[in-house]
């Protein structure tokens, strides 16, 4: 495979899918985590901010000349940052404190005017951004690919 081929690895669709599919079942169980105890509005927070933070992290990708290896992969380690404070808690008893902030700002992301709805219209957002970020990329590359066949 040649270095250009591999500039649009990230893009295959069978590797998307297969992302989608372990974002899915890790999801649903993490998920289970939080239906346990009722909390799934806690479970939804912290999974749009996570899926916030994906975005932005691929957006920086960008500029390094090819799309983020496992675009969609990188959801789950922001989403685990984002709850960290919640799993210590299940499992040490450790209360929630002000330090907790440094994951992805897990208290205060509850007090935004509109909770979910608002963290969806800012996740849908920031991937709106980076998909039409990604777009202009490949529209640049495929004037490139043109300006070269010349």
């Amino acid at each position: 495979m040649n270095a250009r081929a591999d500039l649009y690895k990230p893009l295959r669709a069978r590797g998307l899918l297969v992302q989608i599919a372990i974002v899915v079942a890790a999801e649903a169980l993490l998920f289970h985590l939080y239906r346990v105890d009722e909390s799934d509005f806690h479970w939804a927070i912290h999974f749009l901010v996570g899926v916030t933070a994906a975005a932005i992290w691929n957006v920086a990708w960008l500029p390094s000349g090819r799309p983020a290896p496992g675009m969609l992969l990188w959801i789950l380690p922001f989403h685990l940052l984002a709850m960290t404070p919640d799993l210590l808690y299940k499992a040490f008893d450790v209360p929630h404190a002000e330090w907790m902030e440094v994951f992805l700002a897990h208290i205060s992301v509850h007090y935004l005017p509109g909770r979910v709805a608002a963290w969806l219209v800012i996740a849908l957002g920031a991937w709106w951004a980076y998909a039409t970020l990604l777009a202009l990329w490949l529209r640049e590359r495929a004037r490139d690919a043109e300006v070269a066949s010349i």
